[in-house]
């Protein structure tokens, strides 16, 4: 299974009842891998020649707050 596999189905396992809609478990298996997909895509983008390391840095530290302030956000009930 591969990185991504796995923590869909985590995510599947920890987010999602039984009752969970066909439609549904679709369209968030669609929203997850489009979410792992873009996150890919800036990751790989940060290794390119036009990107200095300095700006890489940026980018992942950019995410990284970016996710932070979602992740306090859950926690308080606003998002």
């Amino acid at each position: 299974m591969t990185l991504f596999e796995t923590a869909w189905k985590s995510y599947e396992q920890s987010c999602m009842r039984p009752s969970t809609s066909v439609a549904q478990r679709i369209e968030m298996r669609r929203a997850f891998y489009a979410g792992a997909a873009t996150t890919l895509n800036a990751v790989l983008e940060t290794g390119e020649d036009h990107i200095s390391e300095d700006a890489g840095v940026e980018t992942l530290e950019s995410m990284k707050a970016d996710i932070a302030i979602f992740t306090e956000k859950v926690k308080n009930g606003q998002a």
